[in-house]
């Protein structure tokens, strides 16, 4: 019995003696790492941050909705960066203690009349002040000083590197201020052509060609990109003066793009200034004049429907389906059958005499299937279309799944590259479009058809439309 007892003293003498371990060593690890934290506020309670040095004061304060800035305009603040900023600063301990208790020579290090501060507050109603001298240490970081503490600090530089920022660093850099998903009519004109674009219950539409098959996924990505387009300098709030829109060539030419919601409209101009190749942009409601990144010229600059119609819709069709075959290249051409899983000439006679290797069907109706229109005519040309090379796919109950004319070569220039086109037509539509030269030169026609001297079959005649 005594020996049980003298093992229960043993656990409880460990444990109290783990306990003491731990609230005396574990603990004062504890403080002494919070301690050398700069910033003594809770990261997600904190609502206020003003940054200031001799030259300006930023006051960012924070709402339900994100962040604002107060001071020295009334504008959308970055909350992604505000928030980025915050959680450097919580997270930021101090590297060394420079000097520290009653006597400090705070000129020695800058803070007597420090050249920057911080004022941090919470929700709780806590505030905290860093002090930020200009002065540097022979590693390049800065001194700084917590509310009235009598010690001096060694910082990272960063913490006065922010109160230099330009207020174009803290401030929204999205073009577009509103809700994308709310926009519901899109008009534009750019360098090539003027259109407008309606969300209408079946997706994006054009009100003045509605027959067209837009790409919705572009639709969306074109919007989004305008909208998220990244300002990179705010050049002055309000309307710009005559001149200053001459200088920066918004006063005729430009791009104009206009969102309107159910309930606003948003407008902005945009154009290449010649003066200084820079790229301008003017927006309405807000009314700003920013500068862009150059490159996004390529994106305003070559806005148009044609870029948004629907590639594939009109070379659709169910690849597993297809049972025969009617090809027509120059004075050639072959009908054939699958049968067995093997392709050969429809006619009887011509099979005995024809051996046509299925690999090339099959990806001769591969390459057919994964065909994507390179430009649309416009609606008044190509209405002399006479394209008679052909590819005829038909299901083994001899239904037509895919018919593509094309024929003759057109040079233009697309894409700002010289290139050879086919003019094309398929059985879904009259619309006249463009095929890359090298899209037909790569189908396996000549393969296929290289046993054939002359045409041996008419070809059939174009069904009609669905």
């Amino acid at each position: 019995m005594k020996f049980y007892k003298t093992i229960i003293l043993a656990l409880l003498a460990v444990a109290f003696s783990g306990g003491v371990y731990y609230y005396t060593i574990v603990e004062a690890a504890k403080k002494k790492d919070a301690e050398s934290h700069i910033v003594y506020l809770q990261k997600d309670q904190i609502n206020y941050l003003e940054l200031q040095n001799k030259n300006t004061k930023y006051v960012f304060q924070k709402t339900d909705k994100g962040w604002n800035i107060e001071e020295p305009i009334t504008d959308v603040a970055d909350s992604q960066r505000l928030e980025e900023v915050l959680n450097q600063l919580t997270n930021e301990k101090q590297l060394a203690v420079a000097k520290e208790g009653p006597g400090i020579n705070w000129g020695e290090f800058g803070l007597d009349t420090p050249e920057a501060f911080m004022i941090i507050k919470n929700n709780l109603g806590q505030s905290q002040k860093v002090f930020l001298s200009a002065t540097k240490n022979f590693e390049g970081n800065h001194y700084a000083r917590i509310d009235n503490h009598e010690k001096i600090l060694v910082v990272n530089p960063s913490w006065f590197n922010f109160t230099t920022e330009k207020l174009t660093y803290f401030r929204e850099k999205s073009l577009y201020r509103g809700q994308v998903s709310a926009i519901r009519k899109v008009t534009i004109k750019s360098l090539s052509d003027n259109f407008s674009l309606v969300s209408g219950e079946k997706g994006w539409y054009s009100p003045v060609f509605e027959h067209y098959a837009l790409d919705q996924s572009k639709i969306r990505s074109m919007i989004k990109a305008i909208a998220e387009n990244t300002i990179q300098e705010y050049i002055s709030e309000g309307d710009p003066s005559d001149l200053e829109r001459k200088e920066k060539g918004l006063a005729k030419d430009y791009v104009e793009v206009i969102f309107e919601t159910d309930n606003n409209r948003w407008a902005v101009a945009v154009n290449l200034s010649e003066k200084d190749k820079a790229l301008y942009a003017l927006t309405e409601k807000p009314t700003y004049l920013v500068k862009l990144d150059l490159s996004q010229w390529e994106l305003f600059g070559n806005l148009n429907l044609d870029a948004l119609r629907d590639r594939k819709t009109m070379m659709t069709f169910d690849i597993k389906l297809v049972n025969r075959v009617f090809v027509k290249s120059g004075n050639k051409s072959l009908q054939l059958i699958k049968e067995d899983s093997k392709w050969r000439p429809e006619s009887e006679a011509l099979a005995e005499k024809i051996k046509v290797a299925n690999s090339l069907v099959d990806d001769l109706v591969n390459q057919v299937h994964d065909l994507e229109i390179t430009y649309f005519l416009p609606e008044n040309e190509g209405k002399e279309f006479g394209g008679k090379d052909m590819v005829i796919l038909k299901t083994s109950e001899d239904q037509l799944l895919f018919q593509l004319n094309w024929g003759p070569l057109q040079h233009k220039k697309q894409d700002g590259l010289e290139k050879d086109y086919y003019l094309a037509r398929t059985q879904a539509s009259d619309s006249i479009f463009g095929l890359n030269k090298s899209y037909i030169d790569q189908l396996p026609l000549e393969k296929i058809l290289k046993d054939q001297v002359a045409a041996v079959e008419s070809a059939p005649e174009k069904a009609s439309k669905k």
